[in-house]
């Protein structure tokens, strides 16, 4: 998936650079209309079409601008797409940890008993039970970053698509305003197919949005397991050790022997 977004967003910046290159084409174009004998004398419509021209070159440029604006943000599907092989190590690693934790592979209760078993034994299961809540958040992590990059790359192939468009319809109706009277309806062409694309893209902006609302209570939920007190008690790691308890005191009152 990395490699497909890096070969999206380089495609896009090369549309990029062709539009703002064909901005200067519409110009160019329109003006060398607009100067022609037919055009300027006979016909007398050289100011239409250069406010045709110009209406043309904004509609074009607005679509550059969006395209360099969301651009920036381009950073965040790459990060989002890197960090899941981070969190699915962390998860492997305290699965491994809680599966050595749990029974059978720790038999000591078939030759030890009595309240130091039972307190060591609360004490593994509350170990065992932290550890998998480590690796229940961590795939969860990597679940969300995972399909919310690839929610990114989806985002930006679609502004992709756009542009692409754009940049063909735009060439096709350069071309077709050489003609001379053409080049008022080709400038008008060229506006609606502009106006095409910007919808293409706030479309996927809408997709993104919708997308990532869905990803709020995702985000509820895994705040929820970080304060889950019943393998955190107090919001803290459970103890890793059977405090409170002692096979050598005789005061306690945990033993079954006394000194008289």
């Amino acid at each position: 998936m990395l490699a497909q977004l890096e070969q999206i967003i380089n495609d896009l910046r090369r549309r990029l650079e062709q539009l703002i290159e064909q901005i200067e084409d519409i110009r160019r174009t329109f003006e060398e209309v607009a100067n022609r004998f037919l055009i300027r004398v006979i016909l007398r419509i050289s100011q239409a079409v250069i406010s045709a021209a110009e209406r043309f070159m904004e509609a074009v440029s607005r679509v550059a601008k969006w395209i360099a604006e969301h651009l920036k943000w381009v950073q965040a599907p790459f990060f989002l797409l890197k960090v899941p092989d981070d969190w699915s190590a962390i998860s492997k690693k305290a699965g491994k940890t809680a599966g050595g934790m749990k029974d059978p592979e720790i038999t000591l209760a078939s030759h030890w008993e009595g309240m130091a078993w039972v307190k060591y034994d609360r004490v593994r299961s509350d170990q065992n039970n932290a550890t998998k809540g480590i690796g229940s958040v961590a795939r969860n992590i990597q679940d969300g970053a995972q399909s919310t990059g690839a929610a990114g790359a989806v985002f930006y192939s679609a502004v992709l698509v756009a542009a692409a468009q754009l940049v063909v319809e735009v060439t096709a109706e350069v071309a077709a305003a050489c003609s001379g009277v053409g080049a008022i309806p080709a400038a008008a062409a060229g506006c609606l197919t502009a106006m095409k694309c910007m919808t293409i893209m706030m479309t996927a902006v809408v997709a993104l949005q919708t997308f990532l609302l869905t990803k709020k209570g995702d985000t509820r939920s895994l705040r929820s397991e970080f304060q889950d007190e019943s393998d955190y008690p107090g919001g803290q790691w459970p103890p890793a050790t059977t405090r409170g308890y002692s096979d050598a005191t005789v005061t306690d009152g945990t033993n079954r022997w006394s000194v008289y």
